[in-house]
């Protein structure tokens, strides 16, 4: 039996997605439908990993009212759980605005709650708890208040004396100082990519010689996507060139999620790089064709994924 793969969000969220009908900046814009889900990065992988049938935990930190919702929605989804409760403060609400016309989302994320020393050591150890019955571990989004953005460079550190594999999905001085800890795989967008080279990449193979140099550090996968256009997914031998299918975009919410959760779902599993880049392909695409931060199935994705172009380069 595979052990598990461990998603912590340390941020968790509670995404309202408010669906107009072309935005009006400054102006009056009229609510075309709302809706209400429960988020967060490490949230959404786990939620893309349950209808995978995965075996999957979620843990991290929450506060408040709307912390308890993340957790009874945990439950109800049948995702074991375990999450540090902060006494004071409140899960942040994410706000996207949705504009159907131009299939443009705004998102507006509040800070949510701050998380001391005494409850970022609570919540470490938790982890710790967690990692001999881990294979693979999924560190992404953002970090409270309070919190260092170093905290990703220890948890990967920590992680790998267990000797498993670390998916970071993170930006700015998370994912660069999670770099230095050397994790099995990345996966930026490509402005959060050329945000952490420090210099504009025009080409794909401006992007592959920079992912290059990462991969050379010891870095086992780097997956950089580019929305619509696709991505490139790369190991110390193969480059591969993914192209979606055609969707019509009602979130791009969870998307990048979804690609995350395919990656560790593939590992997992131990299917190829080749597999692994039509899998993460379809699964960003599906979920990017449903309202707020619902995500894709297993079904759906294995229907579609022979639609996803493939090039070697």
């Amino acid at each position: 039996m595979n052990k598990k793969i461990l998603t912590v969000t340390l941020n968790p969220c509670v995404d309202k997605t408010i669906t107009i009908e072309g935005f009006e900046y400054g102006g009056l814009n009229r609510a075309k439908n709302t809706r209400v889900d429960i988020g967060g990065k490490g949230i959404n992988v786990a939620k893309v990993l349950s209808s995978f049938d995965a075996s999957v935990f979620a843990c991290g930190i929450v506060a408040g009212k709307q912390g308890q919702e993340v957790i009874s929605f945990l439950d109800d989804k049948g995702i074991p759980n375990s999450f540090i409760q902060v006494v004071k403060g409140e899960t942040r609400t994410n706000y996207k605005v949705f504009d159907n016309k131009c299939k443009i989302v705004t998102e507006i994320n509040e800070q949510g709650f701050c998380v001391n020393e005494v409850v970022m050591e609570e919540c470490v150890n938790n982890i710790i708890h967690l990692l001999p019955e881990t294979e693979i571990m999924v560190l992404s989004g953002s970090v409270p208040s309070g919190v260092d953005d170093g905290i990703y460079k220890r948890l990967i550190d920590v992680c790998k004396k267990y000797d498993n594999k670390v998916i970071l999905d993170a930006d700015g001085d998370k994912l660069k100082l999670g770099i230095e800890a050397l994790p099995y795989a990345i996966k930026p967008n490509v402005f959060e990519f050329e945000k952490l080279v420090g210099r504009k990449l025009k080409t794909n193979e401006e992007i592959i010689t920079a992912a290059r140099e990462y991969i050379d550090m010891g870095i086992s996968i780097i997956i950089i996507s580019m929305g619509a256009e696709g991505a490139l997914f790369l190991s110390d031998n193969e480059v591969y060139m993914a192209t979606p299918f055609s969707v019509d975009c009602k979130s791009t919410v969870g998307a990048g999620d979804s690609m995350v959760a395919a990656l560790a779902y593939g590992l997992n599993q131990g299917y190829t790089l080749e597999v692994i880049a039509r899998l993460a392909t379809a699964a960003g695409s599906i979920t990017a064709s449903k309202e707020g931060s619902n995500v894709c199935s297993l079904d759906e994705v294995m229907e579609k994924v022979s639609l996803v172009q493939l090039r070697k380069l």
